[in-house]
């Protein structure tokens, strides 16, 4: 099927279309601005109108060469702000790029959002396209000038009815302490949502959380990125009115299946994480988790390197609860220093296929490095106790802090081993690997990007990466031999 490129819309997309500019189809995209109905310049170039230069079809003897499944997979990729010129290039098409259009919404002001409830009272088409819609992203940090005024409190019972598919919710730091009761009332109208995401948000306390998550009965993903808690805080009550009471009716009801849980390295987010880990083990909702993503965020130092201790004893808890109902885990750290090893513990995790997890190495310090990534990985794959475990993804981060050449290829020493790890190192390590635990591996991943330190590098020597894959093959020397060990290499962003 071939798009028919000689035809152009004649419906468009109008002066009622719900204008995203420069969001992203994605709900982790981050754009600063919202809706945006107005220009009537021909020539003006901007997200939503193309210069007159550019108007017309596409040559017959380039668009009739692309299958029309090819373009659709290009529009899928597409940020939001192109998805109204490529509706109005040919009817072909036209129903990918509307569809996408409407299928996730970007609320970024107070202005996006009154413009948004307008539309849906005024406009028969744009109602019918929203009845459609399954993603909702909210990002309002009241900020700007003259955008202090809040609206999510109100957003779930204006919207609900126009939002019957809803399924996707995304809230970017437009929660606040104080929430309007009709908030949490509000939500229970979106009877489909399947996956909430909370990021830079600070709450009252872990009661709020919790009320928001229960309202919610049929959530199987939740991603909490940045959440804070007010410490101390008691709940915050809008005058004399109740609160929501939704936990004793479908607290039972809610089992999460994925879990992506983000934290900063700050004492803030220390504390909010045990308050929050403290509820999710206690409430057992991640009894039945199959998915769990954990990271920590942050600049390093000594003061990091002993919260890091306390970040992995809720992350214990957290995989202690999960037990044989994980599946897939992965776990990143902020660039760790050589000696600082995190070892999460995976003994409860029998049914485990999927385990991804970060060791970096410091050059400056190579023969040191080494030997901690050995003793990392002995410590981290002495705690696997799944027989079904498929694939592992090594993120292995090589830091490069000053002027050196470039390190020194491990098959000229002699003997090669006892440049970097010692024998005694190697050969335990080794028979960690060679457990039945290890036996149903079928891929291990690589990744080994290399950084380099601000103004030590013009650009990346490749010598350095290529070096890294030697040395990381004889350490994982009987997975190397049995063809399980594939590297992927990213280089360093900076230079």
């Amino acid at each position: 099927m071939y798009t028919e490129s000689t035809s152009h819309v004649d419906e468009g997309v109008g002066a009622d279309q719900v204008d995203l500019k420069n969001a992203d189809n994605s709900l982790g995209s981050d754009s600063d601005e919202g809706l945006n109905t107005d220009s009537t310049d021909d020539d003006y170039i901007g997200p939503w109108r193309v210069p007159r230069s550019l108007h017309g079809s596409l040559p017959l003897d380039l668009s009739d060469r692309i299958p029309l499944e090819i373009i659709e997979s290009i529009i899928d990729c597409m940020v939001q702000a192109a998805l109204v010129p490529t509706a109005q290039v040919c009817r072909a098409w036209y129903p990918r790029a509307r569809h996408n259009l409407y299928s996730t919404i970007r609320l970024q002001s107070r202005r996006c959002y009154d413009l948004l409830v307008q539309q849906v009272r005024t406009s028969p088409r744009v109602k019918q396209r929203l009845a459609t819609t399954d993603g909702l992203i909210v990002t309002h940090f009241m900020e700007r000038k003259g955008d202090t005024i809040p609206f999510l409190d109100a957003l779930p019972l204006v919207l609900a009815n126009a939002l019957p598919a809803l399924r996707v919710l995304s809230i970017e730091g437009a929660l606040r302490p104080a929430m309007h009761p009709s908030f949490y009332f509000g939500l229970l109208q979106f009877k489909h949502i399947v996956s909430l995401r909370l990021s830079a948000v600070e709450l009252s306390n872990i009661t709020q959380l919790e009320r928001i998550i229960y309202a919610c009965p049929h959530i199987a993903e939740l991603g909490l990125d940045r959440v804070t808690l007010v410490s101390g805080a008691t709940p915050v009550r809008w005058g004399s009115s109740r609160p929501a009471h939704t936990r004793s009716r479908i607290a039972s009801t809610t089992s999460l299946r994925r879990l992506d849980f983000k934290l900063s390295l700050s004492s803030g987010s220390l504390l909010a994480s045990v308050s929050i880990v403290d509820w999710l083990v206690s409430s057992a909702i991640c009894t039945s988790l199959r998915d769990l993503e954990w990271a920590v965020r942050g600049p390093m130092g000594a003061i990091g390197h002993m919260k890091h201790g306390a970040f992995n004893a809720q992350l214990d808890r957290l995989l202690e609860t999960t037990g044989t109902s994980l599946s897939s885990f992965e776990e990143q750290w902020p660039g760790l220093s050589v000696g600082s090893v995190i070892v999460p513990n995976l003994v409860h995790n029998r049914a485990l296929r999927y385990w991804t997890f970060t060791v970096n190495i410091n050059r400056d310090q190579l023969e040191d490095g080494w030997s901690a990534v050995a003793t990392h990985l002995r410590m981290l794959l002495s705690t696997v106790r799944s027989y079904k475990l498929q694939c592992i993804t090594i993120r292995l981060g090589a830091i490069i802090r000053n002027e050196q050449p470039a390190l020194p290829n491990t098959k000229e020493l002699s003997p090669p081993q006892e440049r970097f790890v010692s024998r005694t190192q190697l050969r335990r390590l080794h028979n960690v690997m060679v457990q039945p635990y290890f036996g149903a591996l079928t891929a291990v991943h690589v990744a080994h990007p290399v950084f380099y330190h601000e103004g030590t590098r013009c650009k990346g020597n490749p010598r350095d990466a290529e070096n890294i894959r030697t040395d990381v093959q004889q350490l994982l020397g009987p997975w190397h031999d049995r063809g399980l060990v594939k590297f992927s290499h990213m280089p360093d962003p900076y230079v």
